[in-house]
C-alpha cells in the first residue's frame, strides 16, 4: 500500500525528478522519525502496532522515490551498478544487523532485575536508527 500510495503521490508532484519530490521525501522521512519514537516506550499494544504499521507504510511510501532520485544522480551507464550497490548497502546496514543488535542488547539485561527494560532499549536503538537515515537524507538535500 505504501509503495502504491507513494508512487501516486510523487507522480502527482511530477515524478521523482521534480524539485518538490526531494523536499517532500525529506519531510516524510522526518515524519517517520517521529513515528519511531513511541514504539520502544509505549505500554499500549495498539499504539505500538499502529506506530510500527505507519513506520513501515511511510518507509515504503518514500523508498522507491528516494531510489529514483539517487539513481538519477548517477550517469546512465552506471545505474545498474549503483542500484545493486544501494540494495546491498540497504540490506547490509539495515536488515542484517537489526536482529544481532536487538539480541546483543537484550542479552545484557538477561538475569538482571528488569530484563524488559533492556528489550525496550534494544527496540529503541533499532527504531532510532531512523535518525541516521534522516541525517543522510538531509546531507543529500544540502549537497545536491
Amino acid at each position: 500500500m505504501g509503495i502504491l500510495s507513494g508512487g501516486a503521490f510523487f507522480s502527482s508532484l511530477g515524478g521523482y525528478n521534480s524539485p518538490k519530490a526531494f523536499t517532500w521525501a525529506l519531510g516524510i522521512g522526518c515524519f517517520a522519525l517521529i513515528l519511531a519514537v513511541p514504539i520502544p516506550i509505549s505500554t499500549e499494544k495498539w499504539l505500538t502496532y499502529v506506530s510500527v504499521w505507519l513506520l513501515l507504510f511511510v518507509g515504503a511510501f518514500i523508498m522507491p522515490s528516494l531510489t529514483g532520485i539517487m539513481l538519477n544522480t548517477v550517469p546512465e551507464a552506471r545505474r545498474s551498478t549503483a542500484n545493486s550497490i544501494a540494495t546491498a548497502i540497504n540490506n547490509l546496514c539495515g536488515y542484517l544487523p537489526a536482529p544481532f543488535i536487538y539480541g546483543a542488547i537484550s542479552e545484557i539485561g538477561k538475569g538482571k532485575d528488569d530484563p524488559i527494560f533492556w528489550d525496550r532499549v534494544a527496540m529503541g536503538v533499532l527504531m532510532l536508527w531512523t535518525i541516521v537515515t534522516a541525517v543522510f537524507i538531509i546531507a543529500g538535500y544540502i549537497l545536491f
